[in-house]
């Protein structure tokens, strides 16, 4: 009975179907839009609202559409004369550590490409870290010293403070009067701003050496550590962390962000994790994206946005684009990704066209 079918079929339906195949299988799965930059610009650090997304690099921040999750889109560079780190944006201002011009503030509510440039501030040979918390700015030169700024004039810039460590920073992050410091050759040292003009050493947490990059969610400090994971620590006593979980993959754990339920690891090495963090002291990877290679991300209603080392930024739809490692699922403001369905056809394109030939040899050997 198989013959006979065999021999109904027409050369071209054969050939029809293979084109098929090759056409599902060079489809993108997982990236709801990607925008390669020119040059392949490498992405470094990233701030977005609701409309565009910042990431810095190598000439200063590219600017980027996100207003359609599927199709954002580059719309301008930020020339700052060379390259940028550290960025942050609160409302519509940008703080931004370039390596030539120090930190730069810039109002960018009327042309996001174009900002208009409200102050600039000098620290050593160049900034790097940038971490705004209400009307302060606490500002590092990297292997240099990390100040704090009075910003509630952004045109006329005040130092209030040094905070007494002189080691490479990598990131900051404050929780009341207790700053937190990631320091990847000796880790997290903690800081007391009580006194914003003379703060003081709190005490270094053991075992956090690697520590990169911070992000404070409530009661919780996560910390990225490179090639040991994440560590995470309840700060209900901001001055006295405790640690409560671990995540280590393997990888490379260079950013992460999140919000009360989950947490999203930009791994340069294995990509975009997504990680169930209802129980922090056991996180549960949900879901996996291999095809970045992020330095930095924002993780948002679903989606992630990623300062990328190979393609400067990238949107990915983590919900409906990737593989589940389990049934747990985050919810999402955006449009679900058809790749789920594009999986299936190539499955039963591959096997369909697999099992057309074997029949076909079949035939003519027998």
């Amino acid at each position: 009975m198989i013959m006979n079918v065999v021999k109904k079929l027409k050369t071209q339906t054969i050939l029809a179907c293979l084109v098929l195949l090759v056409i599902v299988s060079s489809s993108s799965f997982g990236v709801t839009g990607s925008q390669v930059a020119q040059d392949n610009r490498l992405g470094y650090e990233i701030a977005i609202n609701g409309t565009h997304a910042f990431v810095t690099n190598n000439e200063g921040v590219a600017v980027y559409t996100i207003e359609d999750t599927s199709a954002p889109a580059r719309v301008g560079q930020i020339s700052l004369g060379g390259e940028a780190r550290g960025i942050t944006l609160v409302e519509n201002v940008l703080y931004i550590g370039a390596l030539s011009r120090g930190l730069v503030i810039a109002n960018i509510s009327e042309n996001p490409t174009d900002p208009t440039i409200l102050s600039e501030y000098i620290l050593g040979d160049y900034v790097t870290e940038v971490c705004i918390d209400g009307n302060y700015a606490f500002i590092s030169s990297g292997f240099g010293e990390t100040q704090i700024l009075d910003i509630s004039d952004p045109s006329n810039l005040d130092v209030l403070g040094h905070l007494p460590i002189s080691e490479l920073t990598l990131d900051i992050a404050v929780s009341g009067s207790t700053v937190y410091v990631a320091r990847p050759n000796s880790g997290l040292r903690l800081i007391d701003v009580g006194n914003l003009n003379s703060p003081s050493i709190l005490s270094l947490v053991s075992d956090t050496s690697g520590a990169r990059d911070l992000h404070v969610q409530g009661d919780l400090l996560y910390v990225a550590r490179g090639t040991s994971g994440v560590s995470i620590f309840d700060i209900s006593d901001s001055a006295s962390p405790v640690a409560i979980g671990q995540y280590n993959d393997g990888g490379h754990s260079f950013g992460l962000h999140g919000d009360s339920q989950y947490l999203c690891i930009a791994d340069l090495q294995e990509g975009v994790e997504l990680l169930d963090i209802s129980i922090p002291e056991s996180p549960v990877e949900i879901a996996h994206y291999e095809d970045a290679a992020p330095h930095d991300l924002i993780y948002k209603e679903g989606y992630a946005y990623l300062a990328d080392q190979d393609e400067e930024f990238l949107l990915i739809d983590i919900v409906s684009s990737v593989t589940y490692s389990n049934s747990s699922s985050p919810t999402t403001g955006g449009t679900p990704n058809p790749s789920l369905f594009v999986s299936i056809v190539l499955v039963f394109s591959a096997v369909f066209a697999v099992v057309i030939v074997l029949v076909i040899m079949l035939k003519k050997r027998y």
